[in-house]
């Protein structure tokens, strides 16, 4: 799946994961917050909130949305490829 994260309100990445819980651990990854108790922390979530909510915990960063993107209406690259 493809997901979205707007993060500190003026701040975005694009990830593309498995799951929402791949998505916060590679977000982590790319933020420099991936650490072994953030890894063991995640193991108790259930919820988009408990993920988002741990997160912040172990983090510095806010995060503002996570949205699935289910298709791409227009893709430069794929344009190009043609």
């Amino acid at each position: 799946m493809n997901y979205l994260i707007l993060y500190d309100n003026e701040n975005y990445v694009y990830i593309d994961a498995e799951n929402l819980e791949d998505c916060i651990i590679q977000f982590a990854d790319y933020t420099g917050y991936n650490t072994e108790l953030f890894l063991k922390a995640l193991k108790g979530c259930h919820s988009p909130k408990d993920y988002v909510s741990i997160y912040e915990h172990f983090s510095n960063y806010n995060i503002n949305s996570i949205l699935v993107i289910q298709q791409a209406i227009y893709d430069e690259e794929a344009e190009e490829n043609e």
